[in-house]
Formats: C-alpha cells, sequence, structure tokens
C-alpha cells in the first residue's frame, strides 16, 4: 500500500502490523504541526472520516491510501461556515416545518421533517467537533462555554422533539421547532459570527 499525504509519497506498507505504528507517529506530527486528517481515499474513494481499523485490516487489499490534511484555522472556518449555511437553509424551510405539525401530514411533509432531523445531528456533531477545535487552538475559555450551552440545549431540544413526536403531540412539537428550535438556531448562528481564528 503506497501512503500520500497533501499529494506527496509518504510510505509504502506491506503488512498490517507497519500500519499502526506509522499511523501514530502521523497523527503525533499533525497535532505537532497545528494539523488533522480533512479526508481519507481509499483507492479512490474518498471519505472525510478515517476508519483506521478497516484500513489497518485490510493493508494488503489497498493498493493507494491518500490524506488530505487541513490546518486546525482552516477546519474551525470551514465548520463556521457550514454552520452558518446550515441555519440560513434551515430559516429557509421554517414555515414548511411548523406547518407540518399544525395540519395534515403528507408525506412529503415528513420527507421534509426527516431531512430536518438529520440536519439536527449533524448540527450536534459540528458543534461538538467546532468545540474540540476550539479547545485545542486555546480559544477562550468564555467561547468553550457558550458554545457548550448550544450544545446541550439543542440534545434537549432533540430529546423533547422525539417526546412530542412518541406521545403524538403535534402542537406540542411544533410550538418546539417555532419557539425552541429556531431562537437556538439565531443564537447559534450569532455564535458563529462571534468566533475568529
Amino acid at each position: 500500500m503506497q501512503i500520500y499525504t497533501d499529494g506527496e509519497i509518504k510510505k509504502k506498507i506491506i503488512n498490517s502490523s507497519d500500519f499502526m505504528p506509522w499511523w501514530n507517529v502521523f497523527r503525533e506530527e499533525l497535532v505537532q504541526t497545528g494539523k488533522l486528517v480533512y479526508s481519507t481515499t481509499i483507492d479512490g474513494e474518498t471519505a472525510y472520516d478515517t476508519d483506521v481499523e478497516y484500513i489497518a485490516k485490510n493493508v494488503n487489499h489497498i493498493s493507494e491510501l491518500r490524506f488530505q490534511t487541513i490546518t486546525m484555522k482552516d477546519a474551525i472556518n470551514e465548520t463556521l461556515d457550514q454552520i452558518r449555511n446550515y441555519v440560513e437553509r434551515i430559516f429557509d424551510h421554517k414555515e414548511n416545518l411548523v406547518s407540518i405539525f399544525y395540519g395534515k401530514v403528507s408525506e412529503k411533509d415528513w420527507k421534509l421533517f426527516g431531512e430536518f432531523t438529520e440536519g439536527l445531528q449533524w448540527l450536534h456533531v459540528s458543534l461538538n467537533f467546532l468545540n474540540s477545535l476550539l479547545k485545542e487552538v486555546g480559544l477562550s475559555r468564555e467561547m468553550v462555554i457558550r458554545i457548550d450551552e448550544k450544545i446541550e440545549r439543542l440534545g434537549q431540544h432533540i430529546n423533547n422533539i422525539n417526546d412530542a413526536l412518541i406521545q403524538e403531540d403535534f402542537i406540542w412539537g411544533g410550538d418546539i421547532i417555532t419557539y425552541e428550535f429556531f431562537p437556538l438556531f439565531e443564537s447559534i448562528n450569532e455564535l458563529a459570527g462571534d468566533i475568529y481564528v
């Protein structure tokens, strides 16, 4: 298996027992230079999460492994941009999302709500990722606490909307979206505008 990092050949690994020691050194070098793995491409297939165990188990079956790295600052800024874009897009669908709970629900409505819940999970993961990066670069403790509060509120609102659906209390579900989620989205957007790295 030939390994490339940012387009440069780094190493050729023959067996799986050689991969994990190399990986551990590689990760440490990234940390020391303020970088992280942005994407991993295995024989032409790109993923944005690195399944190290899969790679280690399949060293003999992988011919080419490419890692694209990113600085922590760039990762923070990209994550902030994605969060802001998500919040802007979700506001474009506010009326449709709220109306799902106050009227007859169509298949199209449930599809939109399914996309909304997937987006909530993505937002939760993204805020946690952002917070870990901000801690790594040493951003102010106050900012980290503010993000922790948003993460906690988002988790509470997700639990509440689940409870409303389980109880089939659609009015409560609509109220949660209107009076809990959208004000939270606004505050997340404001928070994202306050972060500078």
